[in-house]
């Protein structure tokens, strides 16, 4: 019941072409429940900017929550990054230095009625082989853990496994 009254929203975090990071437009879960019993979203491949000429933007993060429980990193998830990969390549050049494409969830582990909360987040990187989980202690200070393996066989194909 968790995953069909609750929303999925995503977005992009882009590099432009005048060296700002900008977040694209949120855009609502509108899939119906996977196979799994998750919902997913998809945000359009391309954000339209009119600042900017159409592809001067790079491509940084795919962000998304997990609503309505903390889970881990999906295999969509990492898939996605993949596919960003071929869409877009696998990094940004920066004006700080080489940024992998990325994709975050976060995470809140408040359920109603207490008022949600940004909890963490779990991130993977393309070209890595872990995925971390990132959360803050109590003096706001944000610590990764590794929670996860990934293993590619391909460029398409891979392996996931959980920490135990």
């Amino acid at each position: 019941m968790r995953w069909r009254v609750s929303n999925e929203y995503c977005a992009w975090l882009y590099y432009t072409p005048t060296h700002q990071y900008e977040l694209s437009y949120l855009v609502e879960s509108t899939e119906p429940l996977r196979a799994n019993g998750e919902k997913g979203c998809r945000a359009p491949a391309f954000v339209e900017d009119p600042r900017y000429p159409p592809r001067s933007l790079q491509y940084l993060y795919f962000l998304h929550n997990h609503p309505a429980t903390p889970t881990n990193i999906s295999e969509e998830d990492i898939a996605a990054v993949a596919k960003i990969a071929r869409i877009h390549g696998g990094s940004v050049q920066t004006e700080q230095g080489v940024v992998p494409v990325s994709i975050v969830a976060f995470i809140s582990n408040a359920h109603p009625p207490e008022p949600f909360s940004c909890d963490g987040f779990y991130e993977y990187s393309h070209g890595s082989t872990e995925v971390l989980k990132w959360t803050p202690d109590a003096q706001g200070q944000w610590h990764k853990t590794p929670v996860g393996t990934v293993h590619w066989t391909s460029e398409t194909d891979f392996q996931f496994a959980p920490a135990k």
